[in-house]
């Protein structure tokens, strides 16, 4: 049943050098090219904010919220990336080691949003939250970005 499927696709496997080809064109996406991109959010939303409103306590609040984002992702991202570097670590260990680094970021953002209060005076949580959020989403919105870009059409027009 799937036999026939397969053939209708002409699917074949690559060759070596064909891989290569498509993971140089298709490099995976820098979780520091994330958090950069979420840290100029952060700074253009923020100073909008403070034109707009001019009230230091929602500029602050703003600020914090995707503070709390991004400090953890980026313990996140260097924990790993150093884990992966090292390349002595096995699948399994960095599968664990995901899982230990991802409890970790979950902890390091509650512990950062329970220190609003003591950190920003006057916090305005509307404010704080609409900076959680727009950091969060400044992910996803890199990711179908990258994903939008023309090398995806040079895939198709080359056959691959």
């Amino acid at each position: 049943m799937f036999d026939s499927a397969d053939d209708q696709l002409n699917i074949r496997p690559l060759s070596k050098e064909e891989a290569q080809l498509l993971r140089q064109k298709n490099s995976p996406l820098s979780p520091w090219r994330v958090i950069s991109w979420q840290i100029l959010v952060v700074l253009v939303v923020a100073f909008v904010t403070w034109l707009v409103t001019q009230d230091a306590a929602k500029t602050y609040s703003l600020a914090w919220g995707g503070l709390c984002v991004i400090v953890p992702s980026s313990v996140f991202a260097y924990a790993l990336s150093r884990q992966i570097r090292s390349r002595q670590s096995s699948p399994s260990a960095l599968l664990v080691g995901m899982f230990v680094w991802e409890l970790v970021k979950v902890v390091l953002t509650v512990a950062m949003l329970l220190m609003t209060s003591r950190v920003v005076s006057g916090v305005s949580w509307l404010m704080l939250v609409l900076g959680f959020v727009l950091t969060m989403k400044v992910y996803w919105a890199v990711c179908c970005w990258v994903m939008k870009t023309p090398r995806l059409m040079k895939l198709k027009i080359m056959g691959m």
